[in-house]
């Protein structure tokens, strides 16, 4: 390697480590300023009065069989009992998610190896796996209510951290880690009872894998993978027998299977549509990036065709619409309309992983790069790396100010909250509004939940 390589390679490296400093950073700060807000109010009430155990058993009688999401958020929720603040959870939320994604890439890495590829440093793999994380959160649509809102975290931003830690473990059963399998079919469990469109989606996802393996003689893979689907579906069958579904989809008029499906095809185009073209310079990138670390890996010249591209890009997004179709059709069809943006988190996931297994595929059939290409592949994700950790310190500079005022006003609110209630008076408190911010989740229609936990009438939120 001569001197040019050595300080691209360091280039590299460093950039990796500025970009999960400025996430890192943007989790500091956010963690310190995280509030409760919503439904989060009832879930701190009824624990502080019940326990985890007994609040999450409720509400699965009472209102949603989400039963992972409802015994992470009540186990959290105690420990914002006394101030509102999310600090453990915020931390909890973040540091899960990159360990989730740095274990996949850690998985694949060591697939490769086993079939001739080269694995990179341990620091380059982390720093690899902490940047994608980077990438995929900045991907995400409104993460304000997919990781910084309890109630909303717990079922999707830990949704998805549960079913990327299955496909981490999923990788390492399918290369023949026996306890490998049994932590997967765990943590498909977890994933598939988090939310119905993700649980549909992995139980699917892995019955089809399964079928495939079997169908093509691999018959180990096949039986790894069935453990995993078995997880997936005793998970997903103990969160749809939950009798607070029925009380739930009540308050929903569904609409007849014809409108459903017209919903069902229309939404996963617009999605896409609008997602690729608001993102489409990182989508780039992502693919690009696949195309890299695979052909930086392999040894040996596979031929790439033109006609295998286009398969390539077919199966793609083939994969990538199926999964915004089954990813879909829960909420349109149990709630009759388009699911909160919050869910669309699973979507983008999937998107992610196929462009990053599209660039990949092409990577490897493409074989080792060229000296010069190489060099200009390697300099341009360095330019890309430390634009996205650029990116995320300025918009954490840019979020200070407002999220500095809304934690001064929310705790301000908290304590007047624990005046009144510790002086137990009855005469109705007027709240002022909270100052708006658009990175922390808050809404201002939950004075019925403030009430409710703080046991205190209250007038209807006052303007600034």
């Amino acid at each position: 390697m001569d001197k040019l390589e050595r300080k691209l390679s360091a280039l590299y490296l460093v950039s990796l480590v500025f970009c999960g400093l400025s996430f890192f950073v943007m989790v500091f700060i956010l963690a310190q300023h995280n509030r409760v807000a919503a439904d989060d109010y009832r879930t701190v009430a009824e624990t502080l009065n019940q326990g985890i155990l007994l609040t999450a058993w409720r509400t699965y009688l009472s209102w949603i069989g989400r039963w992972s999401a409802l015994l992470t958020s009540s186990f959290f929720a105690l420990l914002a009992r006394d101030t509102g603040s999310l600090l453990a959870f915020t931390w909890a939320t973040y540091v899960y998610f990159a360990i989730s994604v740095c274990a996949l890439v850690e998985s694949v890495y060591r697939a490769t190896a086993l079939s001739g590829g080269s694995r990179p440093p341990l620091g380059i793999r982390i720093g690899l796996g902490v940047f994608f994380a980077h990438l995929l959160f900045f991907l995400t649509p409104n993460t304000r209510e997919s990781f910084n809102w309890l109630s909303g975290a717990t079922c999707y931003g830990w949704g998805v951290s549960h079913w990327i830690l299955c496909l981490a473990f999923w990788v390492g059963a399918l290369t023949g880690v026996r306890k490998a399998a049994i932590a997967s079919a765990l943590f498909a469990m977890l994933a598939s009872s988090a939310n119905e469109p993700l649980g549909i989606y992995i139980v699917v996802a892995l019955g089809g894998a399964a079928a495939l393996f079997w169908i093509a003689g691999q018959r180990e893979r096949a039986i790894s993978t069935s453990w995993c689907w078995l997880g997936s579906l005793l998970g997903f069958v103990i969160m749809a027998l939950s009798p607070g579904n029925q009380a739930r989809s009540s308050h929903y008029i569904q609409p007849p299977l014809s409108e459903v499906a017209q919903r069902v095809m229309l939404i996963p185009w617009q999605f896409t549509s609008q997602y690729v073209y608001s993102h489409w310079m990182w989508l780039v990138g992502t693919l690009l990036f696949g195309f890299f670390l695979a052909a930086s890996s392999v040894s040996s010249r596979r031929g790439m065709t033109p006609a295998k591209v286009l398969v390539g890009a077919s199966a793609c997004f083939v994969f990538i619409e199926a999964s915004n179709w089954i990813l879909m059709f829960p909420a349109v069809y149990l709630g009759g309309h388009p699911p909160p943006d919050r869910s669309w988190i699973s979507n983008s996931t999937m998107m992610f992983f196929a462009l990053i297994g599209l660039g990949a595929w092409l990577g490897f059939l493409h074989g080792p790069l060229q000296r010069s290409t190489r060099l200009a592949l390697q300099f341009g994700f360095v330019v890309m790396i430390c634009g996205l950790g650029g990116f995320r310190l300025s918009l954490t500079q840019r979020m200070m100010p407002g999220i500095s005022a809304y934690t001064e006003a929310y705790d301000q609110r908290m304590t007047l909250l624990r005046t009144y209630q510790a002086q137990d008076r009855r005469d109705p408190l007027e709240l002022k509004r909270l100052p708006y911010q658009d990175i922390l989740f808050y809404v201002e229609w939950d004075v019925a939940d403030i009430s409710e936990a703080f046991k205190l009438p209250f007038k209807t939120v006052a303007g600034q």
